[in-house]
């Protein structure tokens, strides 16, 4: 017999930031994860990175264990066509 997990459902009333509650995305995110919120591939990810249309230190960082992060206001910014 298989258990079933217990699930909290939360009224969306009370998801506001008056009582606290915020979803916030890190500064630096995985090529996987950028990839499921934002829906680009991760192959068109790389691709952008690749053909340097994103840069290093603007839209992207490379972290000292040499893996590749989505800088999140990086590609904000790229998306707003706001390059610096």
């Amino acid at each position: 017999m298989t258990r079933k997990q217990p699930t909290a459902v939360v009224p969306a009333e009370a998801n506001t930031p008056e009582d606290g509650i915020r979803l916030q995305c890190a500064d630096f995110i995985r090529i996987g994860l950028f990839a499921a919120l934002s829906g680009y591939t991760p192959e068109e990810v790389r691709q952008k990175i690749e053909e340097n249309l994103w840069r290093q230190g603007f839209e992207y960082v490379r972290a000292p264990d040499g893996c590749l992060l989505i800088d999140v206001a990086g590609y904000k910014r790229w998306a707003r066509g706001e390059r610096r």
